[in-house]
């Protein structure tokens, strides 16, 4: 049993989930490309999801958001429904599509993590030596979007989600959904903050490039990806180090706002605990803000914030 994470309005978070057994099933073409769009465009429009960057990988893919409304878990319930049973189809397959671990939600509580999270999702291919800039990458990708500010407009694909009008069809959805790229104004300037995303995204890929030339490497994984079909499995092995992996759940590289997030995330854990017990006990109780799990599926009884004014980023 996992311990149970606080869920707040106005918070930013980096998402990460792969695919099971690292197995090739979001396999970067022009149809995952806009199924991957129509899904996340789709999922963030019904859960309220400000989408900042994606990008999908061929067995992972990585997201910055911002959860205005603290909808999060329903969003990333959603998204992953839509994208496991839409790609399953595609590929004539019934097993899992995500791994079973959990998805890594990590709390990004400065701009300086939003900022380097992004740098992260937006390099991941240079990183893994596939393509030696951004937009040589055929997979789903954000980049261009938030430093343009246009909006991407994804078509419902054809071979799984059904045409509207049929009469077994429960769920509508639009035959198109516009994904922004979306800079929320607790940033502050949007301009500003796409220049400091794109300098700080030009300076990774150069110290990827020097690090390529020290190493005597290349990067030719579109070569490889011609070779392969989605149901290519990795053989990498598996570190030591990474088989008892710990995923964070926030990330700051400054030390002040990481003892802050700790000491919030520590104090929601003792006040859970202890309302916990007090109702498994049948007494009294009172869930601490924030609660998430137990009050949508057990409804239990959580504490309302007397300022409905969440907390945005730590200064």
């Amino acid at each position: 049993m996992t311990l149970p994470r606080q869920v707040l309005p106005g918070r930013f978070y980096f998402i990460t989930r792969r695919t099971a057994q690292r197995q090739f099933l979001l396999y970067p073409d022009a149809i995952t490309r806009e199924t991957f769009r129509f899904c996340l465009g789709h999922a963030a429009n019904e859960y309220g999801i400000d989408v900042l960057g994606y990008l999908a990988m061929s067995n992972h893919y990585h997201a910055v958001i911002f959860d205005r409304e603290g909808n999060y878990p329903g969003f990333i319930e959603y998204f992953h429904l839509l994208v496991a049973r839409s790609m399953n189809t595609r590929w004539k397959r019934r097993d899992s599509f995500w791994s079973a671990s959990q998805t890594s939600v990590v709390w990004l509580p400065d701009v300086a993590s939003i900022v380097d999270k992004l740098v992260y999702t937006f390099t991941n291919p240079t990183k893994h030596l596939v393509v030696d800039r951004i937009e040589h990458w055929p997979g789903a990708n954000g980049f261009r979007s938030l430093l343009s500010g246009e909006t991407v407009c994804a078509t419902r694909p054809t071979f799984f989600f059904q045409q509207p009008g049929k009469k077994r069809v429960k769920v509508r959805l639009p035959a198109e959904v516009e994904l922004a790229m979306v800079v929320p104004p607790e940033l502050g300037d949007a301009d500003a903050f796409r220049a400091r995303v794109s300098k700080a995204v030009d300076t990774r890929l150069l110290e990827l490039a020097h690090e390529r030339a020290n190493d005597g490497t290349r990067c030719n994984g579109l070569r490889l990806l011609d070779k392969v079909t989605w149901q290519f499995i990795p053989q990498n092995p598996i570190k030591r180090e990474d088989r008892n992996d710990i995923t964070p759940t926030y990330a700051s590289k400054d030390p002040d706002h990481r003892q802050a997030a700790f000491d919030m995330r520590a104090q929601f854990l003792r006040r859970y605990r202890r309302a916990r017990r007090r109702w498994l006990g049948r007494q009294s109780y009172v869930f601490p803000i924030g609660t998430y799990a137990l009050a949508r599926f057990a409804r239990v009884r959580v504490r309302v914030p007397l300022i409905d004014t969440p907390v945005v980023l730590m200064h």
